[in-house]
């Protein structure tokens, strides 16, 4: 699972009863440093984390999820589970440099969980067998603690350069987007969340420097480590570089260029090849209501399955319907199949679609509520167990406190 800070921008924006869009990362730390400054004014210390000078957002996520027909063969439904909660820790220091540790946690795998393949016991396939998970939320910790995140930030010169060490999670500074990018309340199949088109690696130990020569401009490298056991680190590496455009407060445009260090075979020959890929996300409010995002990737067809993939959507505001703490959500795309993988593999070539659509209820400042429906198209390109179209249905219940 690839989740973000912004993972625990849900919590803050209903804790603080905010019907805005999801946040940034650059927001949701603005709203930590707020939070911290609150704390600071008010001199309370009446609890650990006000002596401290921390601040605090949980949150939890629990999601069912049914699907018309399983891809495995038996042409059978089946309702699914999860649930994760998330434990952020900020604190700021006063040279302007803040650390950050983020607690993960949950069971259940959902419609991602896999079955054993009745002709190689130990062969396992997914139920549904797309391409990318229709639950971008369950994980795989069963119960166990993990810190997904631990870093320092230190803003420089008048903040035009940010540096970022630590275990980061990528997602959270490349491929961002405000308005698809937090399973726990926007969309949750997964290529809603992050471009397919992009071998990101899970969170790590990484670098990040931003520099912003305007207001209107930031321009972000990173390296990120590839492996679990660090090993080679300067060589087994992620690097990605980042443009992101600014228009006012209103859109977001970001350009993403890529390259690993990871050893990779072209499909064709066997021979090495180069493992890179360009992306797109924007996203742009058209006015207080109504906004709209869209991403593209791209990705070298020799070594990747998935050689490109695109999503399209919208998300509307509930005050258009005088329920300003809800949100509506829809969204279609594709992942489309490498030519040169389906010819080596002797595979169909077919694009995957999938379609989401979503209606988060505010029942109050802490909890919502939100109907899931999904569509997906040519599962694995047509190369699922059983070509069936999948539709499933779920709902979602994020408390945040």
């Amino acid at each position: 699972m690839k989740r973000s800070i912004v993972a625990l921008s849900a919590a803050v924006c209903l804790f603080f009863g905010s019907n805005a869009f999801a946040l940034t990362v650059e927001e949701e730390i603005a709203l930590l440093k707020e939070d911290m400054a609150k704390m600071k004014a008010a001199d309370q210390g009446g609890s650990i984390s006000d002596a401290l000078g921390l601040a605090i957002e949980a949150g939890g996520t629990f999601i069912l999820q049914g699907v018309n027909k399983a891809n495995d063969g038996s042409d059978e439904g089946r309702i699914d589970g999860s649930f994760t909660f998330d434990l952020g820790f900020g604190k700021e220091f006063n040279n302007g440099g803040m650390v950050f540790m983020h607690i993960e946690g949950g069971a259940g795998q959902g419609l991602n969980g896999t079955y054993e393949d009745p002709t190689d016991l130990d062969n396992q396939l997914p139920y549904v067998g797309t391409y990318s998970p229709l639950n971008g939320d369950a994980g795989s910790s069963d119960n166990l603690l993990e810190i997904t995140e631990l870093w320092y930030e230190q803003p420089l010169f008048s903040d035009k350069l940010t540096v970022t060490f630590g275990k980061l999670n990528p997602t959270g500074y490349f491929d961002e987007n405000a308005l698809a990018n937090d399973e726990t309340t926007q969309f949750l199949a997964s290529m809603f969340i992050n471009n397919t088109a992009i071998a990101i690696p899970d969170n790590n130990i990484g670098l990040r420097v931003t520099y912003s020569p305007a207001e209107f401009l930031d321009l972000t490298y990173a390296y990120f480590n590839q492996n679990d056991d660090l090993a080679n680190v300067d060589t087994n590496g992620f690097n990605a570089i980042q443009a992101t455009f600014k228009v006012s407060d209103s859109g977001n445009y970001r350009v993403m260029y890529w390259g690993s260090n990871i050893d990779a075979v072209d499909f064709k020959n066997a021979e090495r090849a180069n493992s890179y890929g360009i992306a797109f996300s924007f996203d742009q409010a058209l006015n207080e209501n109504i906004g709209l995002f869209a991403r593209y990737g791209y990705q070298n067809p020799e070594v990747y399955e998935i050689s490109s993939a695109w999503s399209f959507g919208a998300q509307f505001n509930g005050g258009m319907w005088s329920r300003s703490s809800d949100v509506l959500g829809v969204a279609v795309g594709q992942n489309m199949v490498s030519g040169d993988w389906a010819d080596a593999e002797g595979a169909k070539d077919d694009s995957e679609t999938q379609a989401e659509l979503y209606y988060s209820f505010g029942l109050n400042d802490n909890i919502a509520l939100s109907p899931i429906l999904q569509y997906v198209s040519k599962p694995a390109g047509g190369n699922a167990i059983d070509d069936n179209d999948i539709f499933t249905f779920g709902l979602r219940t994020q408390i945040s406190f």
